[in-house]
């Protein structure tokens, strides 16, 4: 049976002298921002006082839920605010250019976000487009959709939500640059936005599940969506007050022609691989418990060192602020890496999910997490396992890596004076027979998750950050050791850099 996972990573990976490629079309440059031309739209809250969090309160393992909670339309305008902004403007080509909150692969941003309102005080039940350009919500229908959502995702008994957040990919604005390779891009930075989503929902202290499990047709239809140009890729449900109507709703029907705001250049080109492997993951396997994929890749460490987590590191702003100052910043420079910071990004990459609402998501398993070290780490240079779980770190090999791993990164020279590289790998094969092609979705989703919340951590301390998703796959899994079915999916440098060397 042909592995359909395996196959596409290994037609999308990037080897050296062969990844040139045809200009970009500006002609058809993508549009940045979706449109519903005609549609009603409700401005967004923005309130004088939100979240006092910092972001070592979100990921502790003492945050408290409201199970009680109940959401309306200034708390849902705030958690949207936080979870998707404009921060800095630029001009570009004789147009103004929008910096965002959430990374993205060559700022392409190919993110969608939409809320299925069900019980929001202030706010008719229906389906709205967050319409980040107009800071409001586009009202695409009216009416309930609990019949539909309930078809799509497996609710349980318990499970009334109160909103419903959907997070969607349009396929060409990432394709437009990164050709078939950008389902990858697709993929993580759906994962950046669903983090800075849960990280919005825990400072309200909503209750939350995750599905990155439901049926795609009956999701994508209640959307309005052209599958063919833009699809669903994630889901979350707020919990809370229980859903009372004394009234039979009609369902909400989207126009038809919403399908049409899928489409985000006057000439788009197809890439039929994309939609061929995101039509593969379609089913939903019922298989065996995912092993620990850190034991998967090939690799044979020579020791373990437990670590002491702190509860706090040294942030500088608050949770609010850390989102709005995200930026991906490259002007790395060698200097301290002072010990609280170090364990300060291991707790953050070892904090798991705290609501206890949350349907499995496979982000512990999906996934194996390491990091490349220097001296100014305080451990021997080298390349290390951490184990999540154990909260330990492995020895995989001593040495100087860094340089090395820039060279791998296409050559970006900047990645050989970060601190560390944090890595994102799994085992393809493994993802393959436990979860299907889906199991592909569930670990760069994963990736993209804890990448977001390393950029989010790192803005907290002013650190520098960047993530990378541009390698030469088959030198970085020769440096790194991996077995043959093992790969690298994603890098996030992070270290000192000059914008904050003085601080």
């Amino acid at each position: 049976m042909t592995d359909h996972v395996q196959e596409f990573h290994r037609r999308t990976s990037y080897e050296r002298g062969k990844i040139a490629g045809p200009p970009l079309d500006w002609a058809n440059e993508p549009d940045a921002f979706k449109i519903y031309p005609g549609l009603e739209t409700i401005s967004l809250i923005h309130p004088a006082n939100g979240p006092e969090d910092y972001v070592s309160d979100l990921l502790g393992e003492n945050l408290q839920f409201d199970h009680h909670f109940e959401m309306d339309f200034t708390k849902l305008s705030t958690i949207l605010n936080n979870t998707h902004a404009m921060t800095a403007k630029a001009r570009y080509k004789d147009k103004d250019f929008f910096y965002r909150s959430i990374a993205s692969a060559g700022a392409l941003y190919p993110f969608e976000l939409y809320v299925g309102a069900t019980n929001i005080a202030g706010l008719d039940d229906g389906i709205y487009h967050h319409a980040i350009g107009l800071q409001s919500l586009a009202v695409l229908g009216k009416g309930s959709i609990l019949p539909e959502l309930a078809r799509g995702v497996q609710l349980s008994e318990a499970t009334r939500p109160t909103a419903v957040f959907f997070i969607t990919a349009i396929f060409f604005r990432s394709a437009w640059k990164y050709r078939t390779r950008a389902y990858r891009y697709h993929l993580l930075d759906s994962g950046h936005m669903l983090e800075n989503l849960t990280l919005a929902l825990k400072a309200m202290r909503a209750p939350y599940t995750l599905y990155y499990d439901f049926d795609d047709t009956v999701i994508n239809q209640l959307l309005g969506l052209n599958p063919k140009r833009e699809v669903c890729l994630a889901i979350a449900c707020t919990l809370g007050k229980e859903y009372e109507s004394e009234t039979q709703e009609e369902p909400a029907r989207i126009p038809h022609e919403a399908m049409r705001a899928s489409q985000v250049a006057h000439v788009e080109t197809d890439y039929p691989a994309i939609r061929k492997l995101h039509r593969l993951s379609t089913p939903i396997l019922d298989t065996m418990e995912q092993p620990e994929m850190i034991d998967h890749l090939g690799l044979k460490p020579l020791q373990q060192t437990k670590i002491m987590l702190p509860e706090k590191w040294p942030e500088l702003v608050t949770y609010p602020e850390a989102v709005f100052r995200r930026r991906s910043l490259r002007n790395f420079v060698q200097g301290e890496f002072k010990a609280e910071i170090f364990t300060g990004f291991l707790k953050i990459l070892c904090s798991e999910d705290s609501s206890r609402e949350d349907a499995p998501s496979g982000l512990s398993r999906s996934i194996a997490v390491g990091f490349l070290a220097n001296e100014s780490t305080g451990l021997e240079p080298g390349f290390y396992l951490l184990d999540r779980k154990a909260a330990a770190v492995s020895l995989v090999a001593p040495g100087l890596f860094m340089e090395r791993m820039a060279h791998v990164c296409v050559d970006q020279e900047w990645l050989a004076n970060c601190s560390i590289h944090v890595l994102f790998m799994a085992n393809l094969q493994v993802l393959n027979a436990t979860r299907g092609p889906r199991g592909y979705r569930h670990a760069f989703l994963a990736s993209g998750r804890l990448g977001q919340r390393l950029y989010v951590g790192a803005a907290s301390m002013r650190i520098g950050c960047c993530g990378i998703g541009a390698f030469y796959d088959y030198e970085a899994s020769e440096l790194l050791g991996l077995n043959s079915v093992s790969k690298l999916l994603y890098l996030v440098g992070i270290g000192p850099v000059k914008k904050y060397a003085s601080i």
